[in-house]
């Protein structure tokens, strides 16, 4: 199959979703499914791209926290969901990520667009994917 041909089939899809709040432990759940862990250090069927999206919620709804707090709003929680879509040609990539960030209550419309403006400009994971980071693969044998 030559690598410059699109696919047809709808693209991969991959949903998570962060919900913070102030003084209480972080939510987080894929596709709909709250995360589990069976052993220490390991989460149960989360893939590698689903690790990529968790990171990204978690790390902007924290910020949106710190962006309330440097503002001196009211503490409220706040849900990041993160859309992943495959990309259609190659390499194999996400090629697009959409975060979609919904405040509790107690906070109108332009100060939910001002604070997650505001996290945008802290949020390390977010700013890291934005700047495009050299990678270095340095392979060797085991043996």
């Amino acid at each position: 199959m030559d690598d410059k041909v699109a696919n047809l089939d709808p693209p991969k899809r991959w949903v998570v979703c962060a919900i913070a709040a102030p003084k209480q432990p972080m939510t987080i759940s894929c596709e709909g499914r709250p995360l589990t862990q069976s052993t220490l250090g390991s989460l149960d069927n989360i893939s590698p791209v689903e690790y990529l999206l968790i990171s990204i919620a978690g790390c902007f709804a924290l910020s949106c926290l710190g962006a309330l707090k440097a503002r001196k709003m009211p503490p409220t929680a706040v849900e990041v969901t993160v859309t992943g879509v495959k990309a259609r040609d190659y390499p194999s990539r996400v090629g697009r990520i959409t975060l979609a960030v919904a405040f509790a209550h107690g906070l109108g419309a332009q100060d939910a667009v001002d604070v997650a403006n505001d996290a945008k400009k802290l949020c390390t994971v977010t700013n890291t994917i934005f700047g495009m980071p050299d990678i270095d693969v340095i392979a060797s044998s085991m043996s």
